[in-house]
């Protein structure tokens, strides 16, 4: 595995994830040297600036003040013998030099650093302290109350023998709050405000995390051991990552649905308050929020969950639901192409229509599966994308002939590769031949009627040169007729000579790109429904050949 770019199984995506991420459970605030007069420090202040935007709060109140206050209660406490700061000569300095007087080493654990080059077992992708709990976290943990007081050490610093860490959600937490005590400066006195400004954090705390805790304690799992692996020299599959984090949290599928649907939720709500009130904490935790989902996302498709499903099951019919759609959070193209294929480009279906044929999800699924579908899709979906416009003026170039040039290549890749693995086993077959022979070649092992056209398409080639360079470029493929021939055979016959006079235009001229690049240009939009048609002709071919050989069912 091992990237942040990678074709997971069934999701192409890129995860970005930082080393502090490592330790997303146990992010500490570096209280045995933090300056009492700033807000946060250590990774949990890092990732309350960095990932909140949250440096500050009304009145200077710090995260000590919190937790001091029971308004935020740390993931783990830990209270650290003297003694093992005492005998630090160099303190705060790293490395550590030791008097001669003995020392609990293992207190060292307060300030775990990983050093990720050497982690290459997968057992490591569990952070320590949830391995050492006799050693380290039984050993030292501390219950709230607890008032830290300030020692000072042999060399005049002071320090506290502590430390808090806290679950990156848990910032989530504290941004839901922030909201509501934006502008309390402006209308309660220090007393006053401090006073109301810590009671609804508190509630605000508790709420979310009464709600949300259980399903984001256990995104934070995987999100550790997946950073873990990220970083280090482990080389595991999802699979085994999962297996691994067994060991330590149970997890099934009904749990990360109902997962799902919180996150889902929480997203909506937020949502809804970055539209009403515009608060950039919020706006910034909805992007935390995005890659929690997706994690959960990520987890169901190795338990197995059909991707497409959960789409579907997190879709909105007629009416909005109190659930965030998946597709809006998690950005996943393929169901967009999915849904583009499937409403767009089965409008360009409807000559084919009355004869059986269409965009539909399993067709889908099988195009899915071939070789220069997803490039040939995704010129289409981004020609209607670039097509959308509801402004007042736009000076952006027209990109029709873009994409109608990756389409028409692409058309022919995705016929190439569908006849490979459907013809695979006929004599003298050179997948990679002249296209026109290679269509004359399949025609006496298919249905009499689509053998003909395919034979008569090679002695029609050429209809599809535009060496003469006709104002109508089909004008000679729509004189073409057949007095015996059916609407249907005549139909494909000449969607597939389009196909490759389309083609060929692209590749050699370009005297109509100021008639294709209308976007009300009847040229590109015949040049489409030929595409379309074509692929939908050479699928059901392929299909047929292929049921007769497994004697399964046709797509």
């Amino acid at each position: 595995m091992n990237s942040s770019t990678e074709s997971h199984p069934s999701l192409q995506r890129r995860i970005r994830y930082s080393t502090d991420e490592v330790y997303s459970r146990y992010l500490g605030i570096s209280l045995p040297v933090a300056n009492v007069n700033k807000f946060c420090e250590g990774r949990f202040g890092r990732f309350l600036a960095d990932k909140l935007g949250i440096k500050k709060l009304p009145y200077n109140i710090t995260l000590v003040d919190l937790v001091s206050s029971g308004c935020m209660t740390p993931n783990l406490v830990v209270n650290l013998p003297c003694y093992y700061f005492e005998s630090w000569l160099n303190f705060p300095c790293c490395p550590r030099q030791n008097s001669d007087e003995e020392y609990e080493e293992i207190a060292g654990l307060y300030s775990y650093e990983a050093v990720l080059s050497s982690i290459d077992n997968i057992e490591d992708i569990i952070h320590p302290y949830d391995e050492l709990k006799s050693d380290f976290v039984e050993r030292y943990r501390a219950n709230l109350p607890l008032k830290y007081i300030s020692f000072q050490h042999p060399n005049g610093r002071h320090y506290k023998a502590g430390e808090f860490y806290f679950s990156y959600w848990q910032g989530m937490a504290l941004a839901s709050s922030i909201h509501k005590i934006n502008n309390i400066e402006l209308h309660l006195s220090q007393q006053e405000g401090v006073k109301r400004a810590k009671e609804i954090i508190k509630s605000s705390v508790e709420e979310f995390c009464e709600r949300y805790g259980d399903s984001l304690e256990r995104v934070s799992w995987y999100r550790t051991a997946i950073a873990v692996e990220q970083f280090s020299n482990i080389n595991a599959t999802y699979e085994d990552i999962i297996s691994e984090l067994g060991k330590y949290r149970e997890v099934d599928q009904g749990v990360l649905i109902n997962d799902l649907k919180k996150l889902l939720c929480l997203y909506k709500e937020w949502s809804n308050l970055v539209d009403n009130i515009g608060c950039t904490v919020v706006a910034k935790g909805l992007e935390v929020l995005r890659k929690d989902t997706y994690l959960v996302f990520e987890q169901l498709c190795v338990f197995g969950v059909d991707k497409y499903s959960l789409f579907e099951q997190f879709s909105y019919g007629r009416h909005s639901c109190e659930w965030a759609q998946l597709h809006e959070v998690v950005y996943f193209e393929d169901y967009k192409f999915k849904i583009f294929f499937e409403k767009n480009l089965d409008l360009y279906c409807k000559r084919v229509k009355p004869l059986g044929y269409g965009c539909n999800s399993k067709i889908f699924e099988s195009f899915s599966k071939i070789q220069g579908f997803y490039p040939w899709v995704r010129s289409l979906y981004d020609l209607h994308e670039k097509m959308k416009w509801d402004g007042e003026v736009d000076f952006s170039h027209s990109r029709i002939v873009d994409c109608l040039i990756v389409a028409s290549v692409r058309t022919e890749i995705v016929i190439r590769e569908m006849l490979r693995v459907s013809f695979k086993g006929l004599n003298d077959y050179d997948a990679d031949g002249n296209l026109s022979k290679i269509l004359f070649r399949i025609g006496d092992y298919i249905g009499e009627e689509d053998g003909e056209i395919l034979k008569t398409v090679k002695s029609k080639s050429k209809s599809t040169r535009l060496d003469s360079r006709p104002e109508d470029i089909f004008s000679e493929i729509d004189s073409i007729g057949f007095k015996k021939w059916s609407k249907r055979d005549c139909l494909f016959f000449k969607s597939i000579l389009k196909f490759v006079c389309a083609r060929n235009y692209f590749a050699h001229h370009a005297y109509k790109d100021e008639e294709f690049d209308s976007f009300a240009s009847e040229l590109a939009a015949e040049t489409l429904m030929s595409l379309v048609e074509t692929l939908l002709f050479f699928h059901r071919i392929c299909d047929k050949k292929n049921r007769l050989a497994s004697g399964g069912d046709q797509v």
